[in-house]
């Protein structure tokens, strides 16, 4: 189980969320928005701004990819994080994870009309553990005359979730403006021979990956290596759904137990568990 802590990353963006409140990235509007992953399109004639909107051409027509294509776009992203205990490594989004993506971005794309970018939310839970935190992934998704682009800005940050009470308003959607100017110092994707780095400024851009429409309909999925994290979150979406429940439940009695929740609440979550098998 993850520790509750909040890390430093985190406070940071709610400081950030409350200082680009006014930013022209807050104006995309919802096109699609499921449990576990929001979709918003965004007009890119008003963000990036300023000096920044140089460094991106016109935002052009989008044109729908296929499941396939958008599994093997997005499912094959690797990166590396910079860490205290050592570096992070591994995909960029999970296997179950992937494939929500994948479904919701694909209804989404025939609401992006010429000039719009996509923005894509994801948060998803690996231990699938009601006391433990959401991983959350962010990124924008347009094409251009270079290609298209795929930019992160968050991917597998931390975040507290709301587990407990459901008629409280999750911001989980809220997130920072992502920055086109440069990645984030401790965040990169591994180089691939299906993408590109943008250059930006004459410096690589880590976190924006840009591909060939040509090549892109021929990528295909490559499933992932049995790394610690890829393994880990493999295993909990193959658990039975017996011991899938069973733990659960206990993860809730504790939580009762230990003053974290109330009897109510307790009462609650047990019959939306119940519910979900």
């Amino acid at each position: 189980m993850r520790p509750w802590t909040l890390t430093t990353r985190t406070f940071l963006s709610a400081l950030f969320l409350a200082l680009f409140a006014c930013s022209s990235f807050n104006q995309k509007e919802p096109v699609a928005y499921r449990q576990y992953v929001a979709v918003f399109r965004l007009d890119g004639a008003i963000y990036p701004e300023g000096d920044l909107a140089t460094v991106v051409p016109p935002t052009g027509q989008w044109d729908e990819l296929s499941p396939e294509s958008l599994r093997a776009l997005l499912g094959n992203l690797e990166f590396r994080r910079e860490h205290v205990w050592g570096p992070i490594t591994g995909r960029v989004f999970y296997r179950g994870q992937l494939e929500e993506v994948v479904r919701v971005v694909g209804e989404a794309q025939s609401s992006i009309p010429a000039g719009y970018r996509m923005v894509v939310v994801s948060r998803f839970d690996p231990d699938r553990s009601v006391l433990s935190r959401m991983d959350r992934t962010t990124l924008m998704l347009w094409r251009d005359e270079n290609g298209i682009n795929v930019v992160f800005g968050e991917i597998k940050d931390q975040f507290p979730q709301n587990q407990f009470d459901p008629s409280v308003a999750d911001d989980w959607t809220e997130v920072l403006p992502i920055n086109v100017g440069q990645a984030p110092a401790d965040l990169r994707l591994l180089p691939s021979e299906d993408f590109e780095y943008k250059l930006v400024a004459g410096r690589t851009h880590y976190t924006w990956a840009i591909f060939d429409p040509a090549r892109v309909a021929s990528l295909e999925f490559r499933p992932p290596g049995a790394s610690e994290s890829d393994a880990a979150a493999e295993s909990a979406e193959q658990s039975t759904e017996h011991t899938d429940l069973t733990s659960r439940l206990r993860e809730l009695s504790e939580a009762l137990e230990a003053g974290l929740i109330t009897r109510e609440e307790y009462e609650a979550q047990r019959q939306r568990i119940l519910e979900q098998h």
